[in-house]
């Protein structure tokens, strides 16, 4: 199957919020965590500045504090940097192609050496299968996950899909 993704150099938190709600959708899974922006040193164990992966429904406010966060459902992850008070780079990964507002499509290159130029190819996405899962400590539940690889196979990114609860 093909992937997609998408970038969006610079969100403010309202349109990261409609983005995840918009291509994610609810209820979602969610992480991030905080090492500058809003990193907290009076909670004593640092590893406190950062946020478990835990289910959200369109009730609850997306957490996008700290530098970076997640947002992923069977539909599509969501991912961000914060890069200054109240921006983010937002990286969309999808199985789906989408049209989204302010976004580019970022497509693997690969070189034709008969022509000597440079052309623009499509993401593979690979589900590993049933038994491959990224483990959590905690006794937390497994995470499926969808890889996106090169044409010529090299991994480039690992799309989080289900965490079931």
């Amino acid at each position: 199957m093909s992937g997609h993704v998408y970038r969006i150099a610079k969100a403010d938190a309202d349109r990261l919020k409609e983005i995840v709600r918009d291509v994610v959708s609810f209820p979602c899974w969610t992480f991030g965590g905080a090492s500058v922006w809003d990193f907290d040193t009076g909670l004593g164990d640092k590893r406190f500045n950062l946020r478990p992966i835990t289910q959200i429904d369109p009730n609850k406010a997306l957490d996008v504090r700290g530098d970076f966060g997640h947002a992923f459902s069977t539909e599509a992850e969501v991912r961000w940097k914060r890069i200054g008070q109240d921006s983010y780079d937002v990286l969309i990964l999808s199985e789906t192609a989408r049209i989204i507002q302010g976004a580019y499509e970022i497509q693997p290159e690969r070189l034709d050496n008969a022509q000597g130029k440079l052309i623009k190819d499509t993401w593979r996405a690979n589900e590993p299968g049933e038994n491959a899962a990224i483990i959590q400590t905690d006794n937390r539940p497994a995470i499926s996950y969808v890889t996106y690889s090169t044409p010529q196979g090299t991994v480039q990114f690992m799309r989080y899909k289900e965490a079931p609860e």
